[in-house]
């Protein structure tokens, strides 16, 4: 199961830690049925993520 979050901030900080959050983001392609987005850490380093609705989860499944 994939893990679900309540948040983006949530889910990067429960990921990389409490102190970390996303400075910058951007749509990217590669999700032919989730978003697909660049994220920008306050590391400085840079995740890929993709994000859709609980809902959709199997799509997940799908698309890989």
């Amino acid at each position: 199961m994939n893990p679900v979050f309540d948040g983006l901030e949530t889910a990067i900080q429960s990921l990389f830690g409490t102190s970390v959050s996303v400075v910058g983001e951007r749509h990217v392609p590669g999700g032919d049925a989730n978003d697909a987005r660049l994220l920008k850490l306050s590391t400085g380093e840079s995740v890929f993520m993709k994000s859709n609705l609980l809902s959709n989860e199997g799509t997940f499944i799908a698309e890989a």
